[in-house]
Order: structure tokens, then sequence, then C-alpha cells
């Protein structure tokens, strides 16, 4: 609404001096960087804009944003450097600057780098969402690549981080039981049931050792997948083993 009022440069200015007194003490001020570096471009000041962004980079969208006005001024250089920068010293959400290198290694053809960005976002918890591998964007470009070229062996490594990191739901079974030769689906199979009943035996021992003991009504949701997935192999046996104490399941 303010900023909807102004029609000079020194209205402008009065918002901008308003929003310096409130960003004083207050937890916000990447916010407020913001707005009022937004607020120096509308006026054409683009060297206060910049001053604005560069004196609070903390967070990866701090980063972000600087290396979005460098963009926009035709330096790719000093937009890239920023891009490494706020990977490296960023806080909290770097999706943008994640997506943006991305794709510059997309237009390159070097998707041995996408590989290597997806490594960094898996070793410092870094993924778009979370821990889902399904709904990051670098996962889903490398996925969608080897499956489109037909790379088995980058697909066999894609669904190994997954197991690794133990991303695993009924979904997951069925693409590595489609994407996999019959050998490799064997192992890689006995392996994704060895994960699911591992992790379920450990949190129903650290249940015990705390006094706890397993309730019947909120299974964990490992067990709620190998039931999933027994259910879906038509395996009754081990499927009666999991939900015949458990009211939820069965």
């Amino acid at each position: 609404t303010a900023v909807g009022l102004c029609n000079e440069k020194s209205d402008y200015k009065i918002v901008i001096k308003s929003l310096e007194r409130h960003m004083k003490g207050n937890s916000f001020t990447s916010y407020y960087h913001e707005l009022i570096a937004d607020l120096y471009a509308a006026i054409g000041d683009t060297e206060a804009q910049r001053k604005t962004l560069e004196a609070n980079l903390q967070y990866g969208m701090d980063y972000w944003r600087l290396a979005e006005y460098w963009f926009e001024q035709g330096n790719k250089e000093k937009a890239w450097e920023d891009v490494h920068e706020g990977l490296e010293k960023g806080e909290g959400r770097k999706i943008e600057l994640y997506e943006v290198l991305q794709k510059h290694y997309q237009k390159r053809k070097e998707y041995e780098k996408i590989f290597e960005l997806l490594q960094r976002k898996v070793e410092h918890n870094e993924l778009d969402h979370g821990h889902s591998f399904k709904l990051d964007s670098t996962f889903q470009c490398l996925w969608n690549r080897y499956n489109k070229q037909n790379d088995y062996e980058g697909m066999c490594k894609l669904l190994e981080m997954r197991l690794r990191n133990n991303d695993i739901d009924l979904e997951f079974y069925k693409e590595a039981e489609k994407a996999l030769n019959e050998s490799d689906w064997q192992s890689f199979e006995a392996d994704i049931i060895k994960n699911l009943q591992t992790r379920i035996q450990e949190q129903q021992q650290k249940r015990k050792q705390h006094g706890f003991y397993f309730s019947p009504i909120y299974p964990p949701s490992e067990m709620s997948i190998l039931a999933e997935i027994y259910h879906y192999k038509k395996d009754s046996d081990n499927l009666f083993e999991i939900v015949k104490n458990n009211i939820d399941l069965l």
C-alpha cells in the first residue's frame, strides 16, 4: 500500500528510511534487506541496491539475490562466484542456487557434474524437499536423462543412492523392479527387504531400552512399507507375520 502511493524518488526514500528503522534489532533482517533492495531497484539506484544486498549475506537466498543482481547487470562471472559462495557459506534454503547451476550444466550437457551436485545435496542434507529424492529436481533431471538414454549404470547408481539413504517406499520398489535386470534385481530386492527389517528392529530395540514397548496401533513407517511390499508380491506368509499383531495394518 505504501509503495503504491509513491510517485517520486523522494517518496520511495521515505519508505526505505522507515524500513531501515524497523530493521534495526529485528530478526528478519534478510526480509527487510530484500524489500529495501527492491525499492532501490525501483528508483534505478543500482549501486545502493547492490550495497544493500551485499550487506546481508547469511542465508542461501541472500546469496541468490546477489547473484541474480549480477546476472541482471550482465556480469556472469561475478554472478557465478556468488552462486558457488552461497553453496559453501549460505545457511538454509539453497534451491535457487542449485537450480541455476543445474540448468547451466544441462545446457553444457555436463551430466557428471549434475551427479556431483546431487551427491553434494545428499552429503549436506540439502535436497529440495527434505529427504525425498523423488521430489528433488536434480535427482529427477538425472533419472529422466538416464532413463531416456538407456543408461543402465547411471540408473543403478541412483537406485543405490536412494537405498543407502533410506528413501524407500512401494513406488521405489516398483521402479527398481522395472529398471534392473533379473540377476541385479534379486540381490537389490533382498537389500531393500533387509534395510526395512533392520530399521524396524532398531526402532523396536530403542523403544525397549527406553521402557516403551512397541505399540500395535502405531507401527513405524518402515513396517507399513514392508507390509505394502509383501502385499504387492502376494507373499501372504510374510505379510501375515507383520499384520497379525497389528490392528492398524491388519
